[in-house]
This record gives structure tokens, sequence and C-alpha cells, in this order.
């Protein structure tokens, strides 16, 4: 089912249950290397740390388990109208509980793109954010499995620490490889 928002256009089923789980366990299992960040948006510290696992950037796959979500990969490239030589990047992030009541809104590339997210664990309580250019809150998204989230890569959004437990999101910037 695709429901739309404002700004947003949510997938509920387009990644199947057993798929989704079957990534959980496999980026949630000690032996997948995570990468401490000091900041979850900017990199530099600022109390909001987070781990991230770059599976692909600047149209260049950066790691050796980039293969285990190609096929979700190019799912989405041709979903949104992109080739799969148009995934610019594609990076887990995760996000653990922080006194962060979310992280700095920001869009991740000033070039024309899209943004997919896919919610990989179920953290209902780490919602994603979304800000217009006052920074006035307009919209937000639950973290709920399996969740498949698209909007214009123009929107200020931002990430929430989870009170509890962890968020991992697999997050795809598409743009035009030209």
């Amino acid at each position: 089912m695709i429901l739309r928002t404002n700004q947003t256009e949510i997938n509920t089923h387009l990644i199947s249950d057993v798929a989704t789980k079957e990534i959980e366990r496999i980026v949630t299992s000690p032996e997948f290397p995570w990468h401490y960040i000091p900041d979850a948006t900017d990199l530099v510290p600022s109390g909001g740390g987070a781990f991230m696992h770059l599976l692909k950037m600047d149209y260049e796959v950066r790691s050796p388990y980039y293969d285990l979500f190609h096929l979700e990969l190019c799912q989405f490239a041709s979903l949104y109208g992109y080739s799969h030589e148009d995934i610019y990047r594609a990076r887990l992030g995760l996000l653990y509980p922080t006194k962060k009541k979310h992280n700095k809104p920001h869009v991740d590339f000033s070039e024309e793109h899209d943004v997919v997210l896919w919610y990989i664990t179920e953290n209902e309580k780490a919602p994603t954010l979304f800000f217009n250019d006052r920074l006035e809150l307009t919209d937000s998204v639950d973290c709920r499995q399996g969740l498949v989230v698209h909007f214009p890569g123009h929107i200020l959004h931002a990430s929430t620490p989870p009170k509890e437990g962890i968020r991992v999101v697999l997050n795809v910037n598409l743009k035009r490889s030209v």
C-alpha cells in the first residue's frame, strides 16, 4: 500500500517482511562492521554520535556487503524513475538512545536528488521528522520495520534517536549520473 503525505510517499509492503527481517539479522549481528561517527548529520561532535556503514558513495560500491542490498537498491531506483547506475549513495545508519530530541534538520546533498529510507528495525519512538525552510515541523514518519519512504532531496529532514533499543535505517540518495 502506498500512502502519501504533503512531502512523502510511504510504501508499506515494497520489501517483504522476510527480506527485511533477514537484513535486520545480518546488520545487528556482532560480525557486521559498523563505523562510529561523532554526529549522525554533520560528522562533527555534537552529542549525537551514531554508527554508519557506507555501501555506496559517489556511484561507487564501498562495501563488501553491497550485494546483500543490491536487489532492493535496484528496486528503489526503478520504482522512483532512476537507473541502478543513479544510486549516488547508500548508507546504513544506526542510532542509539541519546539525550537529543532529534538530530539536525538537513538535506543530504545540495544537488537535485531523491531520498529513499528503508526502515530495517522497528522503533516507533524514533520517527523521521520533516521541516519547512523556517525549521517548523511539517510531517513525521514512524520508524516501522519494512517501511520505505521516498521524498524529494530538497526537503529538510532529521532522524530521531530512539528512547530505547536501536534504530537502523538504510538511506539511499538517487541522483542522475549523467
